[in-house]
This record gives C-alpha cells, structure tokens and sequence, in this order.
C-alpha cells in the first residue's frame, strides 16, 4: 500500500491512476465522493474516512490504491489525527470557533469499507420501498387529478 501511495510522490499528477483517485474521492466533509467510478477506475478501491465523537460528525469517501487494505488505513490514525489538529489549531478562522477548542484523538478516526457502512446503516427496507411507492402514486394523482 505504502509503495503504492508513494510512486505517486515524484509527479502525482502525471498519473492517471491519481487523478482518479483525486477526481472519485470526496472533497470536503460529508462528501462521499464517487464510488462507481472508484470501483470501475483500474486499480482503485472505496473506502470512507470518519471521525467521530465530536459535536460535528464526518465522512469523507476515499478513492484509493487497490494495494491498501483496512489494516494499512488504519495505521493512518494517528498521523491523520495529527494534521486534522495541525489544522484546527492554526487556522484563525476555525480556532476561533468552538472547534478551535477541539482536539481529535486517533481513536476518534475510523476507516470502513463499504461492508462495514452497510452494517452500520443497512439498505433500503421493504418499507421504505413501499413508503417512496405511495409518496410517488400521491404526487401523481395530485398533478393528475
């Protein structure tokens, strides 16, 4: 994983495989980025970045190298947890807010693959088909009626 995310380093963007993982990965918070793309991008995977316990949540979707697996992100918590505080404690806009106040801890950074969210949130119940059903036959019958 590592020799992967580092023969980017030379000229990252002369590398299609990188600015596919740039162009499918979320760009800010709650961005969960383009996961068909990633998947169909050669060479990718999907993952998602959260950091948790906070008065904000967030989720960010990750395009990355196929090479990586969940224990190689994993090892990126604590270096990740560093800038994110790098970040919150030195941009003046941010420090002076509440969140200047924060500081986030490497436990409170989670890496999951899509299983996992699955597990976490599911999927669509038979009854939110049959609500989304009956909202759509309501509306219409109102345009129609």
């Amino acid at each position: 994983c590592m020799d992967a995310l580092m023969g980017f380093i030379p000229n990252p963007f002369a590398s299609s495989q990188f600015m596919n993982l740039l162009l499918y990965s979320g760009k800010w918070i709650n961005d969960f980025g383009d996961y068909d793309g990633c998947l169909a991008a050669p060479g990718s995977s999907y993952i998602t970045f959260m950091v948790t316990d906070l008065p904000i949540q967030f989720i960010i979707g990750i395009c990355g190298p196929i090479e990586c697996d969940m224990g190689d992100w994993g090892k990126l918590n604590a270096p990740v947890a560093d800038q994110l505080n790098n970040y919150i404690h030195n941009d003046p806009e941010i420090n002076q807010t509440v969140m200047g106040t924060l500081t986030v801890l490497p436990t409170q950074i989670l890496f999951l693959d899509m299983e996992v969210l699955e597990t976490m949130y599911g999927t669509y119940s038979i009854g939110f088909w049959i609500a989304s059903i009956f909202v759509v036959v309501i509306v219409v019958f109102v345009l129609f009626a």
